[in-house]
């Protein structure tokens, strides 16, 4: 923050609180911009971006301090928590309204080690040790102290109660009309801060020293908070599914703010029959209900309201996959990609049945790890024959994320993964019309498992368009579903697959130009989404690199289904069929009377406008199906030139600046809306390797894309699945 901060704010140290105007009796009229010039080059909170703040007069009875001060509305974070306070004036002179005043709209910074606070740090740095030689110094003292030091410093009118008439002292510092304050004690307080603070650091959670400011909406009050012993939890509060495991991090900090690296916890949770704690104070969802984790240490407690729904995302312990053929130039590179919200240990199988490629690796939180695989995942196949044994396992004692990549010199794709747990029993293929062959494959995940598969144009093997037949797999065996013929004749969408047991089906094209006509074809694929988890309205943001826009398919699942693109009707469609764009620019929202899925489709670098990259295919992720973080990973290495995410947002977090993207807040200037919705979409571009996002009040979605010359990918970060 570079320019000065006018109006109010608030100073906070992680306890007691300083509030800058501070007795109500005062008729001093000193604008606040005047008080606050030297309040300049603060380093903002970004989970403090919005914070309320309620004061109340405090007394050293209760709270240590001259306010109590209750924060509420923080993101969790390492550097301030919600909780109840003592608080500090800074500014005398300044009236304060105390009787539950509530400031709302506060925004949070950090002073750093900026010199000129030195003296209030060390102040605080003492304080204890103050109260500890004198028992009988009282909050009085210490409160005519901070005004002395504030009006040394600069950033508050002198205080110096040997040149205060007793009319201009503040009345909570008199009894009975005299002065109540020992001014010897405040004396020697401050003149021993001011001999000795030219060292004194504060050292705040999270690497930062020096007090924390809090920034309010108008002319209002300033306030300081000083160390106390606390425990924080996090994530706070915590949503989850049935069945899903997160990880809640609790830390412990001593009296001057310091964090305990050997602190012991004990955990616990008010409903087991909601959610379970481990002393790991790892939480898994048990059923639909809300209830409260509590972590404890020494006598302090923190606790977070834990939600649990029926819906479920593609975090598991299970990935059951089958990859496609790539192009005929090499053999290509199959990675996964695993992330996890848990410290977990992974296994990764190939083939899943007899495997000849095991790896275990270790998956920590706020990472990605990777596997290489042999090629023979995509290249192995056998169109036609069922029961292959060419499909891949991950599998953990954890939840964990799993995202598939195929990767070839100048034809790539990459795709997320769903657990086993998530896996349906009816699905609709979606492709594209194929320069060579539309594909799918299917994966059983139980024993004896009827598949019956209608394909829309003939496949390789004997099976003919349009003509059910049906196939029996055993767990871990597939089937490859390849078109006999390229162009219309190969595109194999609207194909329906029915199975007795959930079954784990991918789709895609060997290779496919987009749109038709365009020169440089690439191979692209999707794991498939289980038609009961479609819905009836789907966004997009435009992607980065493609001025002139996007191709987009839209699927039916059920006869008379009505498609509307941004409230302009475009086609009624009957179950498997699909509406095809055009190449159009910009955000799109795509509507129905009954539920739909839609896949976003890049142009290929021929294509006008086209800077960088070729066809790839994205799943759109409806946003009933956001999530509210996501750890992910570029793709390729060195193989891609720019790397970019898609983020879509709700409008209330992006105001609130509580979007975030690697722990920084992404600024609202980014976004731009998505007519006709709560919703705006921003383009960033990354740096290679692991990040992650994160969004407060309501989940976001993320597409995650790829471009070199004449090579790209693109996948969702995650989603909620669940029957809808």
């Amino acid at each position: 923050m570079t320019n000065k901060l006018s109006f109010g704010l608030l100073i906070l140290i992680l306890g007691g609180v300083f509030i800058t105007a501070c007795d109500n009796m005062s008729t001093n009229t000193n604008t606040l911009e005047e008080s606050l010039n030297l309040y300049t080059n603060l380093d903002p909170i970004e989970e403090g971006a919005n914070t309320t703040v309620t004061i109340n007069k405090g007394s050293d009875l209760n709270k240590d301090g001259y306010f109590e001060v209750n924060i509420s509305n923080v993101e969790a974070n390492e550097l301030i928590d919600t909780g109840t306070y003592g608080a500090w004036c800074i500014e005398w002179k300044k009236p304060l309204r105390s009787s539950n005043d509530e400031h709302t709209g506060v925004k949070l910074y950090t002073t750093g080690d900026q010199s000129k606070w030195k003296p209030l740090n060390y102040f605080f740095t003492i304080k204890n040790e103050l109260k500890d030689e004198d028992p009988s110094l009282t909050y009085k003292e210490l409160q005519a102290a901070i005004w002395s030091i504030s009006g040394y410093i600069g950033i508050a009118p002198e205080f110096d109660l040997d040149k205060l008439s007793m009319d201009e002292v503040p009345s909570r510092l008199k009894d009975n009309g005299q002065l109540d304050v020992d001014k010897d004690k405040v004396r020697t307080i401050v003149n021993r801060v001011r001999s000795e603070y030219t060292d004194a650091t504060i050292n705040l959670p999270g690497g930062k020293n020096g007090l924390i400011i809090a920034e309010t909406e108008g002319d209002e009050q300033d306030v300081v908070l000083d160390p106390v012993a606390r425990i924080t939890l996090t994530p706070s509060p915590l949503n989850l599914a049935v069945n899903e495991q997160r990880q809640m991090t609790a830390r412990a900090f001593d009296d001057e703010g310091n964090q305990l690296t050997d602190a012991d916890f004990t955990w616990s949770i008010d409903d087991e029959s909601i959610a379970t704690v481990n002393q790991n104070g790892i939480v898994t969802g048990v059923t639909v209900g809300t209830t409260t984790v509590r972590v404890e240490r020494g006598g302090e407690v923190a606790t977070a309201t834990v939600g649990v729904t029926a819906i479920v995302d593609n975090f598991g312990n299970e990935f059951i996959i089958g990859l496609l053929p790539n192009t005929i130039d090499g053999p290509p590179v199959t990675e996964v990609h695993l992330s996890s919200a848990v410290e977990a240990s992974v296994t990764v199988e190939y083939p899943m049945n007899n495997p000849t490629f095991s790896e275990t690796v270790s998956v920590v939180p706020g990472s990605v790890t990777i596997v290489s695989l042999p090629s023979a995942t995509s290249s192995a196949w056998s169109p036609g024959s069922p029961d292959q044994n060419n499909a891949i396992r991950a599998f953990s004692d954890q939840d964990f994320v799993l995202y598939a990549v195929n990767v070839l010199n100048f034809t790539s794709d990459a795709a997320l993964g769903l657990p086993a747990s998530v896996l349906g029993n009816d699905y609709i293929v979606t492709n594209y019309t194929a320069l060579f062959y539309g594909l799918f494959s299917v994966v059983a995940t139980e024993n004896n498992t009827q598949v019956e598969i209608t394909p829309t144009k003939d496949l390789q093997g004997g099976y003919s368009a349009n003509t059910p037949f049906t196939i029996t797999l055993d767990r871990g065996e597939g089937f490859l579903g390849q078109a006999v013929s390229s162009g219309v004749s190969g595109d194999l969408t609207g194909t329906m697959i029915s199975s007795s047991a959930p079954v784990a089906v991918t789709n895609g094209n060997y290779c496919a130009n987009v749109p038709v006509g365009e020169r440089a074809c690439d191979h692209m694929f999707e794991v498939a989404h289980p038609t009961s988890s479609w819905t009836t309205e789907t966004l997009a943001a435009p992607l980065p690199n493609r001025p002139s826009g996007s191709t987009y398919r839209v699927i039916a699942s059920e006869n008379n289904t009505t498609i509307e693109r941004n409230g302009s009707v475009e086609a009624t469609l009957n179950a498997g069929e699909f509406y095809e764009t055009s190449v159009v620019a910009g955000p799109q929202r795509f509507t129905s009377n009954n539920p739909i899925f839609a896949t976003q489709l890049m142009t290929g670098i021929t294509s006008p406008g086209a800077i960088l990259g070729d066809p790839a295919m994205g799943n759109l992720i409806p946003s009933q199906q956001f999530l509210s973080s996501y750890t992910f990973s570029t793709v390729g290495g060195s193989l891609f030139a720019e790397n970019w995410l898609n983020i879509v947002a709700h409008n209330d977090d992006i105001s609130a600046g509580s979007v975030f993207l690697d722990g920084s807040a992404i600024s609202a200037s980014s976004f731009s809306p998505i007519p006709g919705t709560d919703f705006s979409y921003a383009q960033i571009q990354l740096t290679e390797g692991s990040h992650t996002t994160s969004s407060t009040s309501q989940p976001h979605g993320i597409y995650v894309i790829g471009f070199n010359q004449a090579n790209s990918y693109i996948y969702p970060g995650g989603a909620g699945i669940s029957d809808l």
